[in-house]
């Protein structure tokens, strides 16, 4: 499998210039996102490491074969990004500035058009790994990091410690100060996929690569190891690509359709509808959370907003035509349940506000949808008898703080409570989507609820066969 290369160039929040090479598999369909993983240089290599040398491949090759996109850069101070000043001359000030440049790659990496930024995984080599994990400190997007060798500050080690993040360590026993960094990081990680392997006088960072390859030359080598854990782990977090359906008045809605790996049996899937301010982007973390319980998800951008701009912007619309969003959520459910890995009676939509109305709406009349969330909204009196038609659960979810939405949906619960329906307060005074931001709880609510009713409605699906 080929790949293309091309050089790159950013800007670090300080000002300084640094240049990478994007590497990215030649088969990328339009539209399709693939994981994206950082390869950091140590301080006496600089991104050439990562590059292939005579017959031996480099990772940024070896990634590319597995449909990884990958940057390797020259940080500050290292070949194309010296700006002026070599790092070895560098106090430890200037020093601790690299998680700048690692900050920036992410950022740019991330912003890459065929680059999903929720699968995004760090590979570095001595020093740089505490750069990697300073410079990545508290950023979602990052999934994993491998090192090689890597020497680790006590912060960084701590923060490893605290967070629910693999970490995959290669050291040699001659290389003391790694050896020692990496027992403790890896002893120290709650995460079940975190590894470590140790072995005997194999040098230290990308130098192990190629006395493996000497010493073993039938063994698979210690290169493709690496490459194949990481790669494994990012696809097994799933995949997203930005897809569109016409609806029946003709806008064309865009939105995300992120699935888990592949499987046998046929997925149950959600729409997530968001509100009139937003767009599809606000339920990222939720439809990562979503696919890894193995759930299929469709984020749309709803008729004015976002990507979804056919017919104007939604505070162009007359209210008329914002009325008639309901369609784009019922296109949404249409083209979701088309799909041939979907289980088309296994379908839940979430609604945020006036997202909640439209879902609210359609759900109405498709005996498709078994589950409905619904996240701050005010009803009017005829949408609360509706709400009483309903024969599926709803989940309720509002803020205590906003008295007028707490009193909607509580009485909304008591409506559908017979159904399995269930409402869930949160403290504050968080709005909408915000929930998300300000609670970590709702989130992991929403998720654990959507996937017990589309287990049951798997269940009472086999024994009615």
């Amino acid at each position: 499998m080929g790949q293309s290369e091309r050089e790159v160039e950013m800007q670090s929040e300080d000002g300084w210039t640094i240049v990478g090479t994007l590497s990215m598999p030649e088969d990328v369909r339009e539209g399709e996102e693939l994981p994206g993983v950082l390869l950091l240089h140590s301080s006496g290599h600089d991104q050439e490491t990562f590059n292939k040398h005579y017959a031996i491949p480099g990772l940024a090759q070896t990634f590319a074969g597995k449909r990884i996109v990958s940057l390797r850069i020259d940080w500050r101070g290292r070949g194309k990004s010296m700006g002026g000043q070599e790092f070895h001359s560098f106090n430890s000030e200037q020093r601790a500035k690299i998680k700048l440049d690692v900050e920036t790659a992410i950022n740019f990496l991330a912003s890459e058009e065929n680059v999903d930024s929720n699968r995004i995984a760090i590979v570095a080599e001595e020093v740089s790994a505490d750069a990697a994990v300073l410079g990545a400190m508290q950023n979602s997007r990052i999934k994993l990091f491998a090192f090689l060798s890597g020497r680790l500050s006590q912060k960084a080690k701590d923060y490893l410690s605290e967070e629910s993040i693999p970490v995959v360590c290669v050291v040699s026993s001659d290389d003391r100060p790694g050896l020692a960094d990496m027992t403790e990081v890896y002893s120290r990680s709650k995460h079940p996929h975190s590894d470590i392997s140790v072995h005997r006088n194999a040098g230290i960072g990308t130098t192990m690569f190629y006395l493996w390859r000497h010493r073993f030359p039938d063994a698979k080598p210690m290169d493709e190891q690496i490459a194949e854990k990481v790669s494994d782990y990012l696809r097994a977090l799933g995949s997203k690509s930005e897809v569109s359906f016409v609806t029946e008045d003709g806008w064309t809605i865009y939105g995300d359709l992120s699935l888990p790996p592949a499987q046998t049996k046929k997925l149950s899937g959600v729409v997530l509808l968001h509100t009139a301010l937003s767009d599809r982007y606000v339920y990222h973390d939720l439809s990562a959370a979503l696919v890894r319980k193995g759930m299929a998800v469709l984020s749309i951008d709803w008729r004015g907003r976002g990507k979804s701009l056919t017919k104007g912007k939604y505070s162009e619309l007359t209210q008329e035509e914002r009325e008639r969003g309901y369609l784009d959520a019922k296109g949404a459910i249409n083209y979701l349940s088309s799909q041939p890995f979907m289980n088309p009676n296994r379908l839940a939509v979430l609604g945020t506000d006036r997202g909640a109305l439209h879902a609210l709406n359609v759900v109405l009349n498709d005996a498709r949808v078994k589950a409905l969330v619904i996240l701050t909204v005010i009803f009017t009196p005829s949408q609360k008898e509706s709400i009483g038609t309903l024969n599926i659960p709803v989940l309720y979810i509002a803020s205590q703080g906003i008295e007028n939405v707490a009193r909607d949906l509580t009485d909304a619960y008591h409506l559908s409570k017979n159904v399995g329906s269930e409402l869930a307060m949160f403290p504050g005074s968080a709005l909408g989507y915000q929930l998300l931001e300000a609670n970590e709880t709702v989130q992991s609510k929403i998720v654990e609820w959507l996937n017990a009713q589309m287990q049951q409605t798997a269940t009472a699906t086999a024994e009615s066969l």
